[in-house]
């Protein structure tokens, strides 16, 4: 069974949401317990986490997954800050649980949904290598986001942002 197949089997079901307060506690314990899978590694506190949620100009998202295996819950986890017309990819994690089902191109595909509602342009990442999270210092670019040297972020316009990926992993996965 090829890769694609075997994601395919999965009947894999993504949502992708507006974090709230009963989901803070669990978004703090991923940002500040995830390491493979997390392009920065920025942690913070569940008061930060919760002043971020409630901000004008950021958005906290979660994202629950389930598959024909079971409910893994909230296991992925992103924080996104407006700076003028540019939605700047403060935070970008999942849960090692999750990790090999493909979940990551919906969740950049919904990050690039979330960051227009957001009236932006372009979303900016970076990626700040640990001894640990080498598995994701191609993720930008396997997403089509240009690396820019003289800002040290990967950019991608949102013209050209990544589309949410077939049905068989669309399920449930909208930003609510």
């Amino acid at each position: 069974m090829s890769e694609e197949e075997f994601r395919k089997s999965l009947n894999l079901k993504i949502d992708v949401f507006a974090a709230q307060k009963q989901h803070l506690a669990r978004v703090t314990q991923l940002i500040n317990k995830s390491n493979q899978f997390n392009l920065t590694t920025v942690r913070r506190t569940q008061d930060e986490v919760e002043a971020l949620s409630i901000a004008k100009d950021a958005l906290v998202l979660g994202m629950d997954i389930k598959d024909k295996y079971g409910d893994y819950g909230l296991v992925g986890v992103s924080i996104l800050k407006k700076e003028d017309k540019a939605c700047i990819i403060d935070t970008l994690l999942m849960s090692c649980r999750v990790l090999g089902r493909g979940a990551e191109d919906t969740f950049i595909a919904k990050l690039a949904e979330a960051a227009k509602t957001l009236d932006c342009d372009e979303m900016r990442g970076k990626y700040i290598p640990t001894n640990k999270n080498a598995m994701v210092k191609d993720l930008y670019k396997r997403f089509k986001f240009i690396y820019d040297s003289q800002t040290d972020e990967w950019i991608v316009n949102l013209s050209n942002a990544p589309q949410t990926p077939g049905p068989h992993r669309r399920g449930a996965a909208t930003v609510r």
